[in-house]
């Protein structure tokens, strides 16, 4: 098995391999040696929220955004844009909201914008504890993005959606991750995100800078400027506001 070789002389790690082994165990074995890369179980669960500010390019645009997230799938953002502020939530069970101004009433969001916004509301990366979480691996071989030689991960999650992984051999880190889409029109596309400049946050490394493209075409890229670890929260924040409270679903500063 030429594949399990080349892994020993990236990992640097004996690997008791026999002719058994399936490519389901070595993606196991793999998002093992990922969250110990990323700095242990431990550290990880006690890192439960995060507050994040940072800016993203878009269209030639630089916005500034702010974003409250907790595990394990709860999300707060607020974007600021020229002449408007968007915020937008989800709370892990009702269905994901936004507010296009701070004088107006939240709305739910569209069902194709809520499906992606709850898949991106997972507050851990897909190779942390999968079976808890109900996520298959597969392992797919090996490939070089950019100069960096890859594993190359199938995950699905709950039998349904499926995304392809790409985790630095050096790093054990996540630096691409591959889904399937469709635009508002229904045309097929590969959403690519990729991740870059981990840095520690509480013991555990975070990507500082995000990039996501449309096949080739570079969408937008943020640039996180600092995370605040386990943060307070204020009660009802991921919450959709009431009607009748449009400041509901801010966050103090």
């Amino acid at each position: 098995m030429i594949w399990l070789r080349r892994v020993c002389v990236y990992l640097g790690i004996t690997l008791c391999a026999t002719a058994t082994m399936t490519a389901e165990d070595f993606a196991r074995d793999l998002s093992r040696l990922h969250v110990d890369r990323l700095g242990g179980l431990d550290a990880i669960r006690r890192l439960t929220a995060m507050e994040v500010t940072g800016e993203t390019r878009i269209a030639g645009q630089t916005l500034p955004f702010r974003m409250v997230a907790a595990r394990p799938d709860r999300v707060w953002i607020e974007t600021r844009a020229p002449g408007s502020t968007l915020v937008s939530g989800y709370d892990g069970n009702d269905p994901p909201w936004q507010r296009d101004q701070p004088d107006q009433p939240a709305r739910r969001q569209s069902a194709s914008d809520a499906r992606e916004f709850k898949g991106d509301a997972q507050f851990d990366d897909l190779l942390i504890e999968p079976e808890r979480r109900q996520i298959s691996l597969d392992y797919l071989g090996m490939n070089e993005l950019d100069g960096t030689l890859c594993y190359q991960l199938l995950a699905t999650v709950r039998f349904t959606d499926q995304y392809s992984l790409f985790v630095d051999a050096r790093t054990l880190l996540i630096v691409r991750r591959d889904s399937a889409r469709r635009d508002r029109t229904g045309k097929p596309f590969v959403m690519r995100i990729l991740y870059s400049d981990y840095r520690p946050v509480a013991g555990v490394q975070q990507p500082f800078r995000i990039r996501a493209f449309a096949g080739q075409e570079l969408l937008h890229e943020t640039i996180i400027t600092r995370i605040t670890p386990n943060p307070k929260i204020p009660d009802g924040l991921f919450s959709m506001p009431d009607a009748s409270s449009p400041r509901a679903g801010s966050a103090r500063r």
